[in-house]
Parts: structure tokens; C-alpha cells; sequence
């Protein structure tokens, strides 16, 4: 499998189990970037953390984790998955800021 860019931040993140940073990376899919999937480096116990694999957005089970080989976001081969390396830019989740940037 290719590693692309967002999953390689998302690997950094969950290996580092980095703390709170000043400016939090958010992570956004759906066909309008606007269903939240979770926050990428913020504390690995953080409810939202894509690293909490006990929380809703990094439990292997979850319908809305990236982890889940099943759901839409962590199926390799669904076209809004960051593990399908022939997505395109427009229908993978995107990481933004607390700013939207």
C-alpha cells in the first residue's frame, strides 16, 4: 500500500502520543469536508483523538473512525478514505487548524 501524506501525520501523531499543541490538527471529511473525524495531536486520552483507541474517533469499531476497515473513512477502498492511494484531494479528509487553516 502507498503511504500518502495524511496517513503519514496520522502515524507520527498516534506513535508520538503528543500532548496538547498550541494549534490543534483537526481532521474533516464527508463531500463537503464538514463531518468532524477527530483531532490528530491532541492528548492521546482526549475523547477526540484519532490515537484513543477506547474514543469515537480512533476506535477500530467506530463508523466514524479513520480505523475502521469498514466504515466509509477507513475503508482502503472508499473514495473518502485517506488509505485509498487513488482518492482524490477532493473527497479525502483534510486536516485543518482550530483557525480552519
Amino acid at each position: 500500500m502507498k503511504i500518502n501524506f495524511l496517513m503519514s501525520i496520522l502515524l507520527v501523531a498516534c506513535l508520538r502520543g503528543v500532548g496538547v499543541a498550541e494549534a490543534e490538527l483537526l481532521l474533516f471529511g464527508g463531500s463537503g469536508h464538514d463531518e468532524f473525524l477527530g483531532c490528530v495531536d491532541c492528548n492521546e486520552y482526549s475523547s477526540e483523538s484519532v490515537c484513543n483507541e477506547y474514543g469515537k474517533f480512533g476506535n477500530d469499531y467506530s463508523s466514524d473512525s479513520i480505523w475502521n476497515e469498514y466504515s466509509s473513512f477507513g475503508n482502503e477502498y472508499a473514495s473518502q478514505s485517506p488509505w485509498n492511494e487513488y482518492s482524490t484531494s477532493k473527497s479525502v479528509p483534510v486536516l485543518v487548524d482550530n483557525q480552519g487553516k
